[in-house]
């Protein structure tokens, strides 16, 4: 710009150098214009056509004029960097977000696989069995609501991000169309001013800010995740992370490396050749030696990456952009200078080709567009709009979701309510017939009761007869044995009498009637049938006794025991039938914003 600036001095001063490459004096005869360009300032020869000074060209020149004036004043060039630094920083997080999301949503699934082999039988059983089930499930659970809930957040953030990005991009992209639009505009007024001003020159500056060093400030973005190392539990989790900080480094190598190859000759204090052939040997032995050696030259590492970090802050913020403040400080004075020399220029030359001055409205930008200004703005604007629809549509379809839910839990309870009555009901019936089972059972223990005396006055005649029967039988025998004279005969008469007597005690029934049989057989026959028919009879009503009444009595315990479960079973559902509906209640008061149902 010193060169464009010294150019125009060296045209006002000497008007015969400026045009020392043509013979006229009035201008270039072939019409060639200098063209000094700002990479590398070399000059080109390009043809301008010839044309004279009109009140329509001029009208076009400086409507052109006031639209560069008025982008200008909106300073579009400064806010079109701003907001592409701002989208690619969001892009960058975006990308990040998005590998998050993908590794939650990986975890999330492992924790719900890991807690569904947990809850099987036969690993719940053996757990049980050692103890350390309920630990583990309880641990197993916790896992998994972290997940979800680091799922969730990263999801509501990666949404925000998508849509500050999205808002981003679109706003750097109408700031583009505004830049574009003025470097039309300065482009055709330069053709303009080429084509009536002959001798004058093409000026035309460019305010273009570069920034430099700005990829090193994401070298070391992985660093932090490789101290976290060592408080994570788990090898999975340990691995992942350490493949990750692996990649960062690399990636930080590959930075470095180029920032190198685009600064050339500048020497870095910090990280040098040496440190980072080191560290790539480090990154390649890093799963082989990880505990020894690969963690301290990565923490030290992480520490010069730091200190250079902090470096090209210095340089940047305190010397290139210092120099570059300084830069468009002079070139924004230069610009204003030029400016204001084309148009007393352009004065001179419409007073001597129209005969008249150009008055100060004709250059008066008015008032700016707002529709125009206010983009930003109504995009903003339109995705609150845009997000209010959507929780209003989400509202009315949870609304009616929740209505249609009542309903269906009302007729869920009609229902559930209706299977309780026939419930009710059945157990109503159940207890009437126990309670007849008992009655019956009552009664028959009543008539055992009453046949049991019976037996017992039946029994006790019985003895009576026989203890009767017994004494004559008792005297029967001392007279025979009186008669007896010897004793081997008594004994024999006693032993002959003691086997006839067991002989009629074990003789079978068919055979009592015998006429084989001595008189004794006979005599005590229809007694002994009688007593043998009556033993039967109590042995079979106390065999009923001990055992039908037992079984009765469990049945009896049984059913009256699944009849309190089921009581229970009926209570504990009706009560969770009304919690559930009581929460739903409270969900619908929540979501049409009523006090009272």
């Amino acid at each position: 710009m010193d060169l464009i600036f010294r150019f125009l001095q060296l045209r006002q001063s000497n008007t015969a150098s400026n045009l020392s490459h043509s013979p006229n004096p009035e201008g270039p005869l072939d019409d060639i214009q200098d063209e000094i360009r700002a990479e590398g300032a070399q000059r080109v020869r390009i043809e301008v056509p010839k044309q004279e000074l009109t009140e329509a060209l001029l009208q076009e020149y400086l409507e052109l004029e006031r639209t560069a004036r008025r982008l200008e004043r909106k300073q579009v060039l400064s806010n079109w960097e701003t907001k592409n630094h701002l989208a690619d920083e969001a892009m960058r997080k975006l990308v990040h977000l998005e590998a998050r999301q993908k590794e939650l949503k990986k975890q999330t699934e492992k924790a719900r696989t890991d807690l569904e082999h947990l809850e099987q039988p036969g690993i719940r059983a053996h757990l049980r069995q050692q103890g350390i089930y309920v630990s583990r499930h309880e641990k197993a659970k916790e896992l998994v609501d972290s997940a979800i809930v680091k799922e969730e957040t990263s999801f509501k953030e990666l949404a925000t991000v998508k849509s500050e990005y999205s808002r981003s991009q679109l706003v750097a992209n109408r700031y583009c169309e505004k830049c574009e639009k003025l470097e039309k505009a300065h482009q055709k007024q330069e053709e303009i001013f080429c084509e009536f001003g002959k001798w004058f020159c093409r000026i035309y500056g460019s305010r273009t800010r570069k920034r430099a060093g700005i990829s090193t400030r994401l070298a070391a973005e992985g660093l932090a995740s490789w101290e976290e190392l060592q408080q994570i539990n788990g090898a999975r989790s340990r691995y992942f992370i350490a493949v990750e900080a692996r990649n960062n480094f690399v990636n930080s190598i590959n930075n470095i490396q180029s920032c190198r190859v685009y600064l050339g000759r500048v020497r870095f204090p910090y990280v040098t050749e040496e440190e980072i052939q080191s560290m790539e040997l480090a990154i390649q032995n890093a799963f082989n030696d990880l505990q020894s050696n690969v963690l301290t030259i990565c923490q030290g590492m992480q520490d010069k990456l730091n200190s250079l970090i902090l470096w090209f802050d210095k340089v940047i913020n305190q010397t290139i952009i210092r120099d570059l403040d300084k830069a468009n400080v002079n070139v924004e004075k230069l610009w204003t200078q030029t400016r204001e020399l084309r148009l007393e220029l352009l004065r001179k030359s419409v007073h001597e080709k129209l005969g008249r001055e150009i008055e100060a409205k004709e250059l008066d930008i008015g008032e700016e567009e707002e529709d125009d200004d206010n983009f930003e703005d109504e995009e903003i604007r339109n995705e609150e709009l845009d997000l209010n629809e959507g929780e209003v549509n989400n509202e009315e379809g949870e609304e009616e979701n929740l209505n249609v839910e009542v309903v269906d839990e009302g007729r869920g309870l009609e229902s559930e309510d209706g299977e309780l009555r026939g419930e009710e009901e059945n157990l109503r019936n159940e207890e009437e017939v126990n309670e007849g089972n008992q009655v019956e059972l009552k009664e028959e223990e009543e008539d055992w009761g009453n046949k049991e005396e019976d037996e017992g006055s039946e029994e006790k005649s019985k003895s009576e007869e026989d203890e009767s029967r017994n004494e004559e039988e008792e005297l029967k025998n001392k007279e025979e044995e009186s008669k007896n004279e010897v004793n081997e005969e008594k004994i024999r008469e006693g032993d002959r009498r003691h086997i006839r007597r067991k002989e009629v005690i074990f003789v079978p029934h068919h055979q009592t009637a015998s006429p084989s049989n001595s008189s004794i057989t006979l005599s005590f026959q229809n007694p002994y049938d009688d007593a043998q028919r009556r033993i039967r009879k109590f042995e079979q009503i106390r065999y009923r006794k001990k055992n039908n009444p037992n079984n009765e009595m469990q049945r009896l315990n049984s059913l009256q025991e699944k009849l309190r479960v089921r009581r229970y079973q009926l209570e504990r559902r009706q009560n969770e039938a009304k919690k559930l509906a009581e929460q739903f209640r409270q969900q619908w008061k929540i979501a049409i914003g009523y006090s009272s149902f």
